[in-house]
């Protein structure tokens, strides 16, 4: 079972990511939408994983960009016009930590 401490364990903080969730287990094509909606996207996607939480019945995606992009990615998601059944949010670098470790 994979849940958000799990995953996060996984994921490389030096990196931004948006976390996508939503109901439902093991359906076959349950990303197709938001593939599409990812694809129209200007910012590069460097990875892509996929979880499902069984304990709360959820299905996550999770996507890595570059660091620093938090601002421009959730900009650009609200655009893409993501389903209404998704939720999703930001974890990683944030442009004020890149700052922090230039100095």
């Amino acid at each position: 079972m994979a849940t958000w401490e799990t995953i996060k364990k996984k994921l490389n903080p030096a990196f931004s990511y948006v976390i996508f969730e939503k109901d439902g287990l093991n359906e076959k094509n349950a990303w197709i939408g938001l593939y599409a909606s990812l694809g129209a996207l200007k910012l590069p996607i460097l990875d892509v994983l996929t979880f499902e939480d069984t304990g709360r019945g959820k299905m996550l995606l999770v996507a890595m960009f570059e660091a620093g992009r938090a601002d421009m990615i959730m900009e650009e998601i609200i655009c893409a016009r993501l389903p209404r059944d998704m939720v999703s949010y930001v974890y990683g670098a944030s442009v004020q930590d890149r700052r922090r470790e230039a100095d």
